[in-house]
């Protein structure tokens, strides 16, 4: 998408266009730049309490921190690019289902009209009373 597209889809107050799934690439680089500045930070820190614990932090525990901390943003972006797809979806999903169901109103008044489905669905159901029923029994007094 180029940046006039991007700043015109930006600035969509109807939201007829979803940026945020374009907009992940440069989201995740920013958090591992955050991520990969932190644990430096975290190691620098170290070195001022001792040189050991600045060595142990710097190449044992910041990369670790740095992973964990990289894959839980990863994550958490998959969700929400999930979610917006799951949402794309359902409005194709929709569409369809409208386009569908003017079909299926046809489809559904075709029994009606052939009397075989007619039968066929009422079998062994009459249409009329039985005729005992409708007769009335003679008065035996």
């Amino acid at each position: 998408m180029a940046a006039r597209e991007f700043t015109q889809a930006l600035f969509d107050i109807r939201f007829e266009q979803i940026i945020t799934t374009q907009m992940l690439p440069a989201v995740y680089s920013m958090a591992i730049a955050a991520a990969s500045i932190g644990a430096f930070y975290w190691a620098g820190i170290g070195f001022e309490k001792g040189w050991i614990t600045g060595v142990v932090r710097l190449f044992v525990l910041a990369p670790i921190a740095f992973i964990v901390t990289v894959v839980a943003i990863r994550s958490v972006l998959e969700f929400f690019l999930a979610v917006f797809r799951i949402a794309a979806q359902m409005d194709t999903m929709a569409e369809e289902i409208a386009r569908i169901s003017g079909d299926m109103k046809d489809v559904a008044s075709l029994p009606r009209r052939i009397r075989f489905f007619w039968e066929f669905g009422n079998k062994g159901k009459s249409r009329e009373k039985p005729r005992d029923s409708q007769q009335q029994k003679p008065d035996r007094s």
